[in-house]
């Protein structure tokens, strides 16, 4: 009895031994590895935030321009809160700068990527937060804003990568409201036919009147008012400075001809004398007159016979006749009818050379084996795509591997470019990569900001993804194996430490109680003698 105390109490100080642990573990967070990603937003992240407010404030790494397209600025940041959030807690997407393709090699979950083009940062691909998650989910440390048009906008510390709630859209910017209107004096509308002369309301000073002219239009040329022409009506002034609306029925003798006339209508004032000058007007409404007639129509010669025009080509430069602008785009996805690059197919195709093996895509390859592999664009539109460059970001492929031949291209940075060149109507060109795999293979520990990346899989998405696994060592198998299993925080094992206790000492304080009591036994039967 008295051995199984001493066990059970060596097991109650292991119990407590491991709640400290654990305790420490909470309060002191392991670092993430130092290993820093291309996706990156900000490479390798911040640590404070007045460190992500000088990356706004010196415009590295396209970081003020990307904040401008989510509605921020440095003061945003300034301001922002510190936050933990978990990867499933609600419809996460998260910003980066590579492509991923439709899945994640390494966790399998669906990515549901789609591309962000920003105004002088370029392009960036936007995908599921949880989709990089090797368990049920993972916790991130951001920086917490909202943005001028009350969205909430994250930014993580470990990368410096955008997150959003659901699909982020900028707004339209609201229709401008019109122009006040100028305070002006109404203007008088004059209109004419053969039928009358018709003026509407204006107002003016004085004792305006309106008079009315007519000439035939061959007699006054349409820059000289001051002709006139006869003086056919005058409406009586009111008095107040206002023209009523009014009318002048036009005459037989400028109905029943073939002759064409121009109308002049004068506002007239009263001179101190009491006579009415035109010299003196306020405003002639037009000052080149108006047109009417003639109001008897000849008899027409007969028409001549015409021909057909032949239908008008609307897009010259796409093969065929085509009558509307909805025939001009070069494809269905195309967004104006000069988008030839939304046209363009893109593929890509992996063999191992070493092994043998076509397809190497989904399968695993050994240190030192060599990589080709084929990049196509082909032409599906109805134009001819100039100057187009064809470039890969083999960034996850560098990291187990070396390139042995560009076959013309050139490598900047992480991204190989090859020379312009132009692609006709159905035309396919093919650009070859070849690579070697590393020997041995190396075993740098997963980058916390992409899990993608040194995973033992490289991944390269060029239309569609190549996925080529590789073996792992001991350290590197043990380092995936770690990563997968329940991500549980402090709570969870605080708890599952305190219950553990609680067992402990139940047993623990039933075995002094059984070994007092034996001793009691002991003594009586002792004294007793058994009776």
């Amino acid at each position: 009895m008295h051995s199984e105390e001493k066990i059970r109490r060596l097991g109650v100080v292991f119990v407590i031994l491991a709640v400290f642990v654990q305790m420490f573990a909470s309060i002191s967070k392991p670092e993430s590895t130092l290993a820093e990603s291309t996706n990156d937003i900000i490479r390798g992240g911040f640590t404070t935030r007045d460190q992500a407010v000088l990356h706004c404030l010196n415009g590295s790494s396209d970081f003020f321009e990307i904040l401008t397209y989510y509605g921020l600025g440095c003061d945003s940041v300034a301001n922002a809160s510190t936050v933990e959030i978990r990867s499933n807690a609600a419809d996460y997407d998260s910003l980066g700068r590579n492509q991923q393709g439709a899945i994640i090699a390494r966790t399998g979950k669906p990515t549901n990527e789609y591309a962000v083009d920003i105004a002088g940062a370029g392009r960036f691909w936007m995908k599921d937060l949880r989709a990089w998650d090797s368990g049920a989910y993972s916790t991130y440390k951001v920086l917490k804003m909202t943005n001028k048009h009350g969205q909430t906008i994250m930014i993580m510390y470990n990368c410096g990568n955008i997150v959003t709630v659901g699909r982020y859209a900028p707004p339209v910017p609201p229709t401008p409201p019109p122009p006040a209107p100028v305070n002006r004096k109404p203007a008088m509308n004059f209109t004419a036919n053969c039928t009358a002369v018709t003026w509407s309301a204006g107002d003016y000073e004085g004792m305006p009147r309106v008079r009315i002219y007519v000439t035939p239009a061959t007699a006054s040329p349409e820059t000289d008012w001051n002709n006139k022409g006869t003086f056919v009506h005058s409406a009586a002034p009111t008095g107040s400075g206002t023209v009523n609306a009014g009318s002048w029925p036009v005459p037989s003798q400028y109905r029943n001809t073939t002759t064409r006339y121009r109308v002049f209508g004068v506002v007239s004032d009263r001179l101190p004398g009491g006579q009415m000058d035109d010299t003196n007007f306020v405003r002639a409404i037009p000052t080149t007159g108006i047109l009417f007639g003639p109001c008897t129509q000849p008899t027409p010669p007969p028409p001549p016979p015409t021909t057909p025009e032949p239908p008008t080509d609307v897009c010259p430069y796409i093969p065929g006749t085509q009558t509307s602008e909805a025939e001009c785009k070069p494809c269905e996805d195309s967004q104006t009818s000069e988008d030839g690059l939304s046209c363009l197919l893109l593929s890509k195709a992996a063999r191992n050379v070493t092994q043998k093996i076509e397809n190497a895509d989904s399968t695993m390859a050994n240190g030192g084996d060599v990589i080709s592999y084929t990049l196509s664009v082909k032409n599906s539109g109805k134009i001819t795509v100039r100057e187009f460059v064809v470039e890969e970001n083999i960034a996850d492929i560098l990291d187990y591997a070396d390139v042995t031949d560009f076959n013309g291209g050139k490598l900047e940075g992480t991204i190989v470019r090859w020379p312009a060149t132009t692609l006709s109507v159905n035309e396919t060109i093919k650009r070859n990569l070849t690579v070697k795999i590393k020997n041995p293979i190396p075993s740098t520990p997963i980058s916390s900001s992409d899990p993608d990346h040194f995973d033992l899989v490289m991944n390269n998405v060029y239309g569609n993804a190549i996925n080529i696994e590789l073996p792992g060592g001991v350290i590197k198998t043990t380092e995936i194996v770690t990563k997968s299993l329940p991500n549980t925080g402090p709570g969870e094992s605080m708890a599952a430490a305190v219950a553990l206790t609680v067992f402990v000492s139940y047993f623990f304080a039933r075995s002094r109680l059984f070994a007092k009591e034996l001793d009691i036994v002991r003594t009586d039967y002792a004294t007793t003698g058994g009776y």
